[in-house]
C-alpha cells in the first residue's frame, strides 16, 4: 500500500478516531480536486501547475459521486489541459496508458464510481510523473 502510505505522510488523508482510511469509500470531486492539487504542491512542488490549472478544473468543486472519466480527465489535465474535452473512454484509456489509473483492479467502466484505493493510487502516479527534479 505505497500509494495509502504517500496520502497519509504528505497530510491528505486523515483516518480519524475509528483508523479507517476510506479505501473503499466513494471519493467526492472535491475532495479528489483538493487532494491532487495539495499532493503537487507538497509533494511534487508544483505550486506553478496547480495555479495554472485551477480555474480549467472549477468544475470539481462541487459535492456528489466522482466517476472514472472524470477521474482521469482531472489527472490528464495537469499534463495538457485539452484531455478535459476527451470522451469519458478515452479519458480512462488514456490514463490507463500513463499509468495513472490502476484499472487492472479497478475496472476500466468510465461511469463507475472512483473510492479511496484509486484516489490514492492516481494521486501518488500524478506526483511521480509531474514532480520537479
Amino acid at each position: 500500500f505505497e500509494s495509502l502510505k504517500f496520502v497519509n505522510r504528505w497530510g491528505l488523508i486523515v483516518a480519524g478516531y475509528d483508523n479507517d482510511w476510506g479505501l473503499d469509500k466513494p471519493i467526492k470531486p472535491l475532495s479528489f480536486y483538493y487532494m491532487t492539487a495539495n499532493a503537487l504542491r507538497r509533494a511534487a512542488g508544483r505550486e506553478d501547475l496547480v495555479r495554472e490549472r485551477s480555474s480549467q478544473l472549477e468544475s470539481y468543486l462541487r459535492e456528489g459521486t466522482l466517476t472514472r472519466a472524470e477521474a482521469a480527465r482531472l489527472l490528464l489535465a495537469y499534463q495538457d489541459p485539452s484531455a478535459l474535452a476527451l470522451k469519458d473512454e478515452e479519458a480512462v484509456g488514456l490514463a490507463k496508458e500513463r499509468g495513472l489509473l490502476p484499472t487492472a483492479y479497478m475496472g476500466r467502466d468510465p461511469h463507475g464510481v472512483v473510492k479511496g484505493a484509486e484516489a490514492y493510487y492516481a494521486t501518488r502516479r500524478l506526483c511521480e510523473m509531474l514532480a520537479q527534479k
